[in-house]
This record gives structure tokens, sequence and C-alpha cells, in this order.
């Protein structure tokens, strides 16, 4: 059992469920916050983490235990490097849209400032935290011995089986969990991330920033003025217009903004008024004393909460199907699936908007569920053929 290609195996399933099962959504939501919130939430992941690692210890003694620690310390890191690139990368989204367009409101749920880059920054985070672990285990783990006390477990439990009878049920194991976590949570995320970053439904944007003090840690741990918005390990960012950009005009009409990470929605409500009365509230909010402005949607069920549960279910058959279809060498059939899928969509595809949301989607789809099954194939020792 301390062949490589287990060991590695079972330390990414370690790291999955821990971003993506033992991370509750308070803490994928706190994260996204700053000050005392973020902190906190960022240790309670890393000690989900490191419990998740434990077996490491057990198994290795003082190196896994240095594995661990080491990870406590520099997973958290990488979380919160993703969340302030992500704020970044939307502030730059904001701008643009705002000086290319005109404003934020846009068809279908792309939107004018939709932008790809949480959702690179969402595989790179993963990425950075496998090849961390990788590394680690390359300098702490590779050369090191089972402890007697791992040994005498894993006898026990097998009784005679033979060691490569052993190494394949364990292999097997880890690949199976991995490809059911990565194609039915991770994926969803992730598909989430990239077809809806933002999305405005109705009224017309830029939406003026409402006037905070975010020097104030203790602010952001009263009722009612955390961010809403995040799914585990997804960073999701402030509403924030950049200062300095012109307001454009808005009717006398309420305005909603719903931003969509995954299968988690929040939606926010603004009263518009005159031109004059949201640039006074830009105003405030850049005033000496604040930080860009901020909007904090609160958690609202969706009206078509429904249909996007729905849609979530189908995406995760359509990945398992395609899963199935590669590892038995039935590459064929895969076109059949995404087929059936279009059929069910075909006369929303005359709207060009849906057709580009819809098509972004199944391809990101398509493609999760292909990489995995290539990369399972792989790690098994199964050729590919069809």
């Amino acid at each position: 059992m301390t062949e490589p290609i287990v060991v590695l195996a079972w330390l990414v399933v370690a790291h999955l469920v821990a971003d993506f099962v033992v991370q509750t959504s308070r803490i994928a939501i706190d994260k996204q916050d700053v000050g005392r919130r973020a902190r906190r939430a960022l240790v309670d992941h890393a000690i989900g983490v490191a419990v998740c690692l434990v077996p490491l210890v057990v198994a290795f003694g003082l190196p896994g235990l240095a594995f661990l620690v080491l990870t406590f310390v520099t997973h958290p890191l990488i979380d919160r490097a993703k969340v302030v690139l992500n704020r970044r990368a939307e502030t730059v989204a904001l701008a643009d849209a705002l000086a290319r367009h005109g404003t934020l409101v846009g068809s279908g749920g792309l939107g004018t400032a939709w932008t790809p880059v949480p959702a690179a920054l969402f595989v790179v985070d993963q990425l950075v935290h496998v090849l961390v672990a990788v590394v680690l285990w390359a300098v702490l783990l590779r050369e090191t011995a089972l402890t007697g006390a791992w040994s005498g477990a894993v006898d026990a439990l097998v009784g005679g089986v033979p060691p490569a009878e052993v190494r394949a049920v364990g292999l097997g194991a880890a690949v199976v969990a991995a490809l059911a976590i990565v194609n039915v949570r991770a994926a969803s995320l992730l598909i989430g991330t990239l077809v809806s970053p933002r999305e405005v439904l109705l009224g017309q944007p830029p939406l003026e920033p409402r006037a905070e003090d975010s020097r104030d840690d203790d602010a952001h741990d009263r009722p009612g003025s955390r961010p809403a918005a995040a799914t585990q390990d997804d960073a999701v960012q402030d509403d924030a217009v950049p200062a300095g950009v012109a307001s454009a005009e808005v009717a006398p009409a309420e305005t909603f903004v719903r931003m969509r990470i995954g299968p988690l929605e929040i939606r926010s409500a603004v009263t518009s008024g005159t031109r004059e009365t949201h640039a006074a509230t830009a105003a405030a909010a850049r005033a000496p004393g604040h930080a860009a402005g901020r909007i904090h949607p609160t958690p609202i069920s969706a009206p078509d909460a429904g249909p996007a549960r729905i849609g979530e279910a189908i995406g995760v058959l359509e990945r398992l199907l395609v899963i199935v279809f590669v590892l038995t060498g039935s590459l064929a059939a895969i076109g059949f699936v995404v087929a059936a899928k279009t059929l069910a969509r075909f006369k929303q595809l005359d709207d060009r908007a849906f057709a580009e949301y819809y098509l972004l989607g199944t391809l990101a789809s398509v493609s999760i569920a292909l990489l995995s099954a290539i990369a399972a194939a792989a790690a098994l020792g199964i050729p590919l053929k069809g």
C-alpha cells in the first residue's frame, strides 16, 4: 500500500473530501469576508483539512505529522490568495463592462461584466493544492515506511488477501471516490462559476455602492453585515462599482442583481432613484474614511430554483454517463448524450444569449467528465479504446 500511485490517489481524495464534503456552507461564505470572520473561517477550514489527513499520521508517523502541519499552514494561504485575486478580477470586469457598454445589463446568464477569471482561478486553486500535496509527499513520504500500527491494522483487515489485490482494491476505491466528488460536487460549482459569475435580471445598472467603513473589522461581525455568496471553496466578490466610474441613467424602478456561483444564488434589490441620488450615494461611499462601497445582497430562494436543480441533476447524470462510456470504450455514445440534452432545449437555442450560455455550460461539463475519466483510466491502467 506504499506504492506511489496508491498514496497519491488517496491524498487527492483527502483534499477533495476536505474541500467539497467536509467544508460547510458557513465556512465557504465566511472565507470571502474580511477581518476576524474570514480568519476564523480559514482556520476552521484548515482544521477540516487536517482532520482528513489524520490517517496519514497513523500510517507514516512523524513524517505524516509534518505533512499535516505544512498542509494546515499552506491551504488557507492559497484559499485567501484566490479570494483576493477574484475580487481584483471582478473590479476589472465591472470597469471594463461599464467602459465598453455603459451598463452591466446583459441577456442570459453571462451579462456584460462576465469574466472567465473566477472559473480559471477555481481550477488553478485546485491544481495548486494538489501540487503542494505531491511536493510534500515527494519530500516527506516517498521513502518513508509504514508504521507497525498501520501495517498491523491492514493485515488484520485484509487477512490473507494477496498484496496485488489489496493494491487494486485500494487504488480502485480512491479513483471511484475522486470521480464521484469531482463530477457530482466540484464540477457543478466550477460550471456555475464559469457561466454565471454575475447576473443582472432587471433594471439598468450600474448599481451605486453603499457606504461602509471596511476598516472596522468588528463591523463585519455584526448581524446583517456579512456578504452573502459563495459555495464551498468558491470565491465570490463584492458588488462594488469601481471608484471613478460615472453612473448611468437609472430608471425609477427596483433593480435586482443576482449572483450565482454553482447551485447557490443570491439576489439583491435596490430601489432606483434619480441619477443625482445615486451620484450622492457613490460620493458618500468614496468619501474619506470609507473604502469602495459594497452592496450586501440577502440570500433568497430564486424563483427558478426548481428548474436550476433539475438542470444540475441532468449535468451530473451527463458527466457520469460520459465517464462510463469512456471507461468502457463506448466513446461514440457520448454524442448521443449531448444530442439528447440538446433536443430538450432545441427551441430555446434560437435565442443567441441562451445558446451561448447553454453551449458554454455543456462543453465545460463534458470536458470535465472526459478529463477526469481519462485521468482515472491512466491511474487504473485501463487502455482507452473506441
